[in-house]
């Protein structure tokens, strides 16, 4: 076998390799994805360096180019990016790649796992409410006896 031979050997294997793990990533990606029953899919990502509006109309006017995708809509309150594209015509990991392109770091973002997330931080929140109640109270139960009138029989 000459080294052309072992060279083109080699293109394959990294062709099949790249075309694994883009199949993997695309798995990933449809699983942080929801279906929403008119064939089309709605893909969330958590976009980090989204920082102005400048950053929104990139992003928006980038995703909305491709000609697959019904919407896009990005929350600059949230760092959140919601596309909805149809699947037949496109798939998840060319939103990815087209995010790449623009330049902006990103994630799937996974409602479930926010969710879980969300339950933590709402159950830590209410506990610090209680406590903060319990104190409260008993500052307010202090305060009103030493506000109270004193009998003058007392004095």
């Amino acid at each position: 076998m000459s080294c052309c031979g072992a060279q083109s050997a080699l293109d394959n294997c990294e062709e099949i390799a790249s075309k694994n793990l883009q199949s993997v990533a695309e798995e990933n990606l449809l699983t942080a994805s929801h279906d929403r029953g008119d064939g089309t899919v709605q893909t969330d990502f958590t976009v980090p360096d989204m920082h102005c509006i400048a950053c929104i109309k990139t992003i928006e006017s980038g995703l909305d180019n491709l000609d697959f995708v019904q919407q896009a809509r990005a929350n600059l309150s949230l760092k959140r990016v919601s596309v909805i594209w149809q699947r037949e015509k496109g798939s998840a990991s060319q939103i990815d790649r087209e995010l790449d392109r623009l330049g902006f770091e990103h994630m799937p973002f996974d409602l479930e796992d926010a969710a879980c997330a969300d339950h933590d931080t709402s159950r830590r929140l209410l506990l610090s409410l209680a406590v903060a109640g319990f104190a409260a109270a008993n500052i307010m139960l202090l305060s009103v006896s030493m506000l109270s009138p004193v009998p003058s029989k007392y004095c």
